[in-house]
């Protein structure tokens, strides 16, 4: 009797668990799609301006942990990835001249800089990307 009744706990949660998983649903609204031979990026369906090469470079040197020039500070925000080696970065950027949130695309050795409007920190988890 008390392996009946594990076998079926064991079971309804083994059944609830996978349900979860089939259930999940990805919110468009974080879709990240990125285009490494057009150079585009939409988010959200939005598409997103490209950052001055300035700024990319210094997003670059804050993901790679190189030392920025002076007056810049940086904070990476969220880091996530996808298939085809691709990964994506959420960087805040602030100088005296230049203050504001980049999202940072790399597959291999290119990267992708783009200006994002603003940032909820806590959405990095909902997050999710399309390359090609």
């Amino acid at each position: 009797m008390k392996n009946l009744i594990i076998s079926l706990i064991l079971s309804i949660l083994l059944a609830s668990c996978s349900s979860d998983i089939e259930t999940f649903e990805y919110d468009p609204k974080y879709l990240i799609e990125i285009d490494f031979k057009s150079g585009q990026i939409k988010e959200g369906g939005k598409v997103l301006k490209p950052a001055s090469s300035e700024i990319s470079a210094i997003c670059v040197k804050a993901i790679n942990n190189e030392p920025l020039p002076e007056d810049y500070n940086a904070k990476i925000l969220c880091i996530g990835s996808g298939g085809n080696n691709v990964e994506y970065f959420y960087v805040f950027i602030s100088s005296s001249t230049v203050t504001g949130y980049f999202l940072v695309s790399r597959k291999e050795d290119k990267y992708l800089t783009h200006i994002v409007n603003a940032f909820e920190q806590n959405s990095c988890l909902k997050r999710w990307i399309m390359s090609s």
